[in-house]
């Protein structure tokens, strides 16, 4: 069975890989620490989150779609989710290091009018995901150096709306028109 709808979770990974994928130059992108024994391309990325903390709110109707016989699926705004993202980043030098840090900082900033990214999470209602660069680390220990491997951490915090869809009976409005005489006879 194919699902329609992806969480909301796997969809903020996935749409933020494919936008860095896009904006900067990987060999490889993926979605969970990679294994001791996995042989990396270098430059290379995997996108990790922590657990989710979700806020509520006043439910409000976010998007109303195709009625048919009276019902419809109606998607509600009930509250926010925001989660705290790892990216980390691993390249053969300090050098590419460095460089393919602040290009991540760069594509974790280019909208024009404001810093952060938007970006639309189609499998998920449509809804808009907020991203934005909260700091990095590097990782510079003797292991990494014994490996040629040299790794920077990234830190986003990335909301969106959290989205609840029912299928439920609508009041369908009708257009009527009513057509009067220009006199009316008195009786």
């Amino acid at each position: 069975m194919t699902r329609s709808v992806e969480s909301p979770t796997k969809e903020i990974l996935e749409v933020l890989g494919g936008k860095i994928d896009d904006l900067v130059r990987l060999d490889e992108v993926f979605y969970e620490f990679p294994e001791g024994n996995r042989r990396l391309k270098y430059p290379s990325m995997s996108i990790l989150s922590g657990s989710p903390t979700f806020t509520n709110q006043q439910r409000y109707i976010y998007d109303t779609g195709t009625v048919a016989s009276n019902q419809a699926e109606v998607k509600y705004v009930i509250g926010q989710f925001e989660l705290n993202l790892q990216l980390d980043l691993w390249c053969r030098t300090k050098e590419e290091r460095h460089d393919k840090t602040q290009e991540l900082i760069e594509a974790l900033n280019s909208e024009d009018r404001t810093n952060g990214l938007s970006l639309v999470l189609e499998k998920y209602h449509g809804v808009i995901a907020r991203y934005d660069f909260v700091g990095y680390s590097f990782d510079d220990e003797e292991s990494e150096s014994q490996r040629k491997e040299w790794r920077a951490t990234l830190r986003v915090l990335a909301h969106c709306d959290a989205i609840t869809a029912r299928k439920q009976y609508i009041i369908d409005e009708t257009e009527v028109t009513v057509e009067l005489p220009d006199e009316i006879p008195s009786g």
